[in-house]
């Protein structure tokens, strides 16, 4: 149950980890109608990392990315983040920095771009669907922080994944 009073059920399939498992992870994908990529906030890209981003953008699956472990000393979500953004795609957009969020919103609606540009107030909201509708054009790929085994960010990513992935219908 959530708080908007809806009860929402996600049905989770753990695709194999390891670039050798190819073609599993194709299949385990292609029965998904979004993605949540898991990146080590303190190890940050593994070769696996980049197999399972390739494979979801071969697939233009929408999909989240949620950079886990950041309780660990040595994590570095932000550094990690650039990495991805890099290496990986620019679309990986954080969503603890609403004005990256915006930013990115307005380069990519043109709509939005005029508003903005017009000195109006982009409510979160409004700049929040937006981001939600890029998504599943795939056109950005959110990105959430947090520690899985501590709980942290949890709630933010149940959240998101409802926000921001396609949902049954």
């Amino acid at each position: 149950h959530h708080t908007d009073g809806k009860t929402y059920m996600f049905n989770l399939i753990d695709t194999p980890g390891h670039v050798d498992f190819n073609y599993e992870v194709s299949r385990a994908l292609a029965a998904c109608e979004g993605a949540v990529l898991v990146v080590d906030a303190d190890q940050g890209i593994h070769p696996q990392t980049e197999g399972l981003f390739r494979a979801l953008t071969e697939q233009k699956l929408p999909f989240l990315i949620f950079l886990n472990k950041t309780d660990r000393p040595e994590a570095d979500a932000d550094r990690v983040l650039k990495k991805i953004r890099a290496r990986l795609s620019p679309d990986v957009i954080p969503l603890w920095d609403r004005g990256a969020v915006q930013e990115a919103v307005c380069d990519r609606d043109e709509g939005l771009l005029e508003k903005y540009l017009n000195g109006e107030e982009l409510p979160d909201e409004t700049v929040l669907d937006a981001a939600a509708r890029l998504t599943m054009d795939f056109r950005i790929h959110p990105a959430l922080k947090g520690s899985a085994l501590k709980g942290d960010g949890v709630a933010d990513l149940l959240d998101a994944m409802k926000r921001f992935l396609p949902g049954p219908d």
